[in-house]
């Protein structure tokens, strides 16, 4: 005898089809905010990694880093932790006294750092380079830029005089000609840890950038923020960033560029305080105590929790 098999149906293929359509529509945001959650955890454990190289800096030289060592084009501060964040071999190829632009191994521009991106916007290994400002000396990127301070009256954005942990070192440059380019003969950092009289849990330290989304921020564009992290030209944006109430936090990856901190996460952006805490920072931030956290000296008092 033979048994004749019944095929599905167009309304049980259907009905199948939609429970399938259905489940894949509760699994993808799922996935999206398992992602986004590892993103956010890399990128605390990133900044975590960054306050542990300033701390080790300070511990040998008794003094933070300057966020550039000059306003010429001398490197930042993400040149100057190298050896504190288990870079040394990288570090070694940097003559400290040269200008970015006058690197004798220029290979070294291009050397990616990990530590250096928060993977909710991109990677080392996307081997992201700047196009623009210093085009002929394209250099590795980066996703992080310390706190200059508020950018306030007689506290000019990244010069010694900023108010902000890590600020600009007090420096002697010789640019005498003769075909020789200009070195920085001899340079101090302006602040250490017991200048930061509001206390080290209450001040920014390094925090995420603001990147504008788009062909501007994104892409590598000095102009925007997002040249070489190494090269403290022009106004290091490219490695600082100020806070204050007139320089919000970004809302999102598409507010217009402004040298203000920003995230790729949503609704937050994270910091490394000067104490060694991460902290996340939401966006809508009252801009008083805003300003408060970027400062260093201010003595005015913190009134959010975190």
């Amino acid at each position: 005898m033979r048994t004749n098999r019944r095929g599905f149906t167009l309304i049980e293929l259907l009905v199948v089809i939609a429970i399938i359509a259905i489940l894949i529509a509760l699994l993808v945001p799922a996935v999206q905010k398992v992602r986004e959650a590892a993103a956010r955890t890399q990128c605390t454990n990133n900044l975590k990694q960054i306050g542990l190289g300033f701390h080790n800096y300070h511990d040998t030289f008794k003094a933070l880093p300057p966020g550039r060592i000059d306003t010429n084009g001398g490197a930042t501060w993400a040149v100057l932790i190298l050896p504190y964040i288990e870079q040394g071999d990288l570090f070694k190829l940097w003559d400290i006294h040269q200008l970015y632009y006058d690197q004798k191994k220029a290979f070294f521009l291009q050397n990616q750092v990990a530590t250096y991106y928060c993977p909710a916007r991109r990677t080392a290994a996307d081997n992201p380079l700047s196009i623009s400002g210093d085009e002929d000396h394209p250099g590795a990127l980066g996703d992080y830029g310390v706190c200059d301070g508020d950018d306030s009256q007689d506290h000019a954005y990244n010069t010694q005089w900023a108010n902000g942990a890590i600020v600009c070192s007090s420096y002697g440059f010789d640019a005498s000609g003769n075909g020789l380019p200009g070195v920085a003969t001899h340079w101090k950092s302006m602040t250490t840890f017991a200048s930061i009289t509001d206390g080290t849990s209450n001040t920014f330290l390094v925090g995420e950038k603001h990147l504008q989304i788009g062909t501007n921020g994104q892409g590598g564009d000095n102009g925007y923020g997002d040249g070489s992290i190494y090269n403290g030209d022009p106004e290091n944006q490219n490695a600082a960033r100020i806070a204050s109430k007139s320089v919000l936090l970004a809302i999102s990856p598409h507010t217009n560029y402004n040298k203000q901190f920003g995230s790729w996460h949503e609704g937050i952006c994270q910091f490394v305080m000067c104490d060694g805490s991460v902290k996340s920072i939401n966006v809508s931030i009252d801009g008083s105590n805003y300003r408060r956290l970027s400062v260093r000296d201010d003595g005015e008092v913190i009134s959010i929790d975190f």
